[in-house]
């Protein structure tokens, strides 16, 4: 019954057929725009405006060949692995079409398509890919229309161009390069055979995916040529003992086709582009698209991470303009340099001691300076019922200044200033400088122990905030690092410039202290590899277990992040630095002082014009930094930022020995108000003795304890009092 009513139908398409292909006539100029109208692709540029990132095309794009461009072993093996009747019917073949329904009844669904090569052009180009009854008869309306405009060989060049060879190549041109290197002109039989033979499955018959597959349907395709006489038995036999292409040929001719500059910059930049215009006009729109990127940097970025990349280590490069906020590198290293993840963008790290200048940030802000005094020492913190524990992997220092602390990275010194200024402090510092990443308000977090880590293109922009004095640098709406200079519109004639924002997060003068202190580290400090003979500040960073390894330093005018690593965040670097452990002054430091050397290659020096607050010298007790007091043994000197000064006094000091202060030859009364300014005790009574020399009279004569000799802080001193004889 079934095979009754579909012979029914076959004739009524018949009947019918004469009116539906006049009605297909006027859809013929869609048909050939779809099937060979070129695309408009656009140019992803780098800031010269001359050096191509990349073509911006659709996923499914391809290029085109002319008719005499398609060789004639590839027409043969298309015909006869397609639609060996192709030069005799007239778009539809009637046998075909019964053979085809024919299974379709016998298995009670559709399973086999009849189509000729001209209805799968029209398929692909305009009809669409669903098999119900009224694309059928469109497509076989539309194909015998195009049979009596197109010659056979434009139809078979338009098919070729259009249909779909597998593993993302779309047209024969780009699948002959992307399977064999070899141009569509130079393809050889057992290649065209392949290539004929994708057409049917192109994923079934993959040679990267379906080795066997492949190699089976090429050899059916090689017996149809023999079959239909375009070659002899001994050509196909001898076709068939040619080499497969190997997965890693394919891999190795996709990954050259696909080698950028920037490949991962320029998928950030093409995601925007989508975000703000959409999928098709992002792609086909023709959009001419000038980046922030400079050409010599990212080049230079490239090659700065190949010492980590020999180490069988990744990494992650960001530089970043101070002044624009524009991204100038974005290089990923090793493993992740052949990844579509951008470790530099999206990539969560452990920023470990990198993270130390926010905290360095809330202790300035909260007075503190560059020579406060602090203990180095095992530390101790009960927190949330836990004890947080710090020790230095390189020893103590004792009583030693916050700069010189930040210059050895002293863990211990760390910890004590989250303890004394807060955490919050250090995380709202962290904030306002432009990490964006979680923070949790623990004591651990002054050390970099972040929940999810940083990213090394956060990480670039919060520390150009310090070396923009303050103001965090520009920032793409949305909070995004800026990418895109300008777009072009050729549709509308307009111009595209994401808007930016900026503001001042950090006092100028916290700022630039902070930059004053960091410039240690590169000078005498754990980053004296990353040393490029002029001024730059930065800060290492290495995590528990030597997993993570960072250098974020800055200049005036270009600030560079770099992270060193491994993709598995889990794996340590023990021994990849000459037979020790990857820390943030080993490879990163080495990284970026390559970087930026290239950078400021023939450059001049601009100097970093800082304005550092006032400070104010005053003596504390070491162990609270409260007001030490003269008899304090443990007071020791140093400088807090005018108007910081503490006004409490340290009641825990060990009490000390001063020498008495010489205050002979002073009047009664003068010398007890010396001797009270120095803060000593003086007996309320005072000896008289008389003297011959009436100059002396009424002047101290003596003093009990002698001048200069030690007096205890509660020990009295008594006066003796000249009295004239005459």
């Amino acid at each position: 019954m079934l095979l009754r009513l579909t012979l029914y139908g076959t004739l009524l398409c018949i009947g019918v057929g004469a009116g539906l292909v006049t009605s297909a006539f006027p859809q013929l100029h869609a048909l050939e725009t779809k099937a060979e109208t070129r695309e408009n692709p656009g140019l992803v540029l780098a800031r010269d405006n001359r050096t191509v990132l990349r073509k911006l095309r659709a996923p499914t794009s391809r290029t085109y060949l002319r008719e005499n461009q398609v060789p004639r072993v590839l027409s043969q093996a298309v015909v006869a692995a397609e639609d060996r009747r192709f030069y005799e019917h007239g778009g539809i073949d009637p046998r075909g079409l019964l053979r085809a329904l024919a299974a379709d009844v016998r298995a009670r669904s559709a399973v086999q398509g009849g189509s000729t090569i001209t209805q799968q052009l029209v398929k692909n180009a305009y009809v669409g890919s669903s098999r119900s009854a009224g694309r059928k008869t469109r497509e076989a309306a539309l194909a015998i229309a195009l049979e009596t405009s197109w010659s056979k060989q434009r139809i078979l060049t338009a098919y070729v161009n259009t249909a779909y060879f597998g593993d993302g190549y779309y047209g024969v041109y780009d699948a002959s390069l992307g399977y064999f290197g070899v141009p569509v002109k130079r393809l050889r039989i057992d290649q065209a055979a392949l290539l004929a033979s994708l057409l049917r499955s192109p994923e079934g018959n993959s040679p990267s995916t379906s080795p066997v597959n492949a190699r089976a349907a090429r050899s059916r395709v090689l017996t149809n040529l023999v079959e239909t006489g375009d070659i002899t038995k001994a050509a196909a036999d001898f076709a068939r003992t040619r080499p497969m292409p190997t997965k890693a040929q394919l891999a190795r001719r996709r990954s050259f086709a696909a080698k950028e500059l920037a490949p991962q910059f320029t998928d950030a930049v093409v995601t925007r582009l989508i975000a703000h215009y959409g999928v098709r006009r992002a792609t086909s729109g023709g959009l001419r698209v000038r980046t922030t990127l400079d050409a010599r940097l990212q080049r230079a970025g490239v090659e700065a991470v190949q010492q980590a990349a020999a180490l069988g280590l990744d990494a992650a490069l960001v530089s970043i303009d101070v002044k624009s906020g524009e991204v100038r590198a974005m290089v990923n290293g090793g493993s992740s340099a052949r990844s579509a993840f951008n470790v530099a963008l999206d990539g969560h790290r452990q920023p470990g001691s990198a993270f130390k200048p926010f905290m360095l940030t809330a202790a300035y802000e909260q007075g503190a300076t560059p020579r406060s005094r602090v203990e180095s020492a095992p530390f101790r913190q009960e927190f949330d019922g836990t004890t947080f524990t710090v020790k230095n992997d390189g020893g103590y220092s004792g009583l030693t200044t916050i700069e010189r602390a930040t210059w050895k990275s002293d863990n211990t010194v760390y910890a004590r200033l989250q303890e004394k200024y807060g955490i919050e402090a250090a995380i709202d510092a962290a904030r306002a400088a432009g990490v964006q990443s979680r923070i949790d308000a623990v004591p651990a977090t002054v050390l970099g122990a972040l929940p999810e880590g940083a990213t090394p293109t956060e990480m670039a922009h919060a520390y150009a905030t310090f070396a923009n004095h303050g103001s965090r640098i520009a920032m793409a709406a949305g909070g995004g690092p800026r990418l895109i200079g300008r777009v072009g519109e050729p549709a509308t004639g307009g111009t595209w410039r994401p808007p930016a924002i900026s503001r001042e997060t950090i006092p100028s003068d916290v700022a630039d202290l902070v930059t004053a202190t960091l410039q240690g580290v590169i000078t005498q400090g754990t980053g004296t590899r990353a040393a490029i003979g002029r001024p730059a500040a930065g800060k290492t960073g290495t995590t528990e277990n030597y997993r993570d390894a960072w250098f974020v330093g800055y200049t005036p005018t270009l600030v560079t992040a770099v992270w060193v690593g491994h993709a598995n965040a889990g794996i340590p670097m023990r021994t990849e630095n000459a037979g020790g452990p990857v820390v943030g002054g080993s490879i990163p430091a080495a990284i970026w002082h390559d970087f930026m050397s290239t950078a400021f290659d023939r450059t001049k020096i601009v100097k970093s014009e800082l304005k550092l607050p006032t400070f104010t010298t005053v003596v504390i007790d070491a162990k609270n930094g409260l007001l030490a007091g003269v008899w304090c043994a443990e007071g020791v000197e140093t400088q807090v930022l005018a108007g910081h000064e503490p006004t409490e006094t340290s009641t825990t000091c060990t009490s000390k020995q001063r020498p008495a202060p010489d205050v002979t030859g002073q009047t009664e009364d003068d010398a007890r108000g010396t001797l009270a300014d120095a803060q000593f005790t003086v007996d309320e009574g005072a000896d008289r003795e008389l003297v011959q020399d009436p100059s002396l009279g009424g002047l101290v004569i003596r003093q009990v304890p002698a001048a200069g000799s030690p007096v205890d802080e509660f020990e009295p001193i008594r006066l003796v009092i000249g009295e004239s004889v005459l």
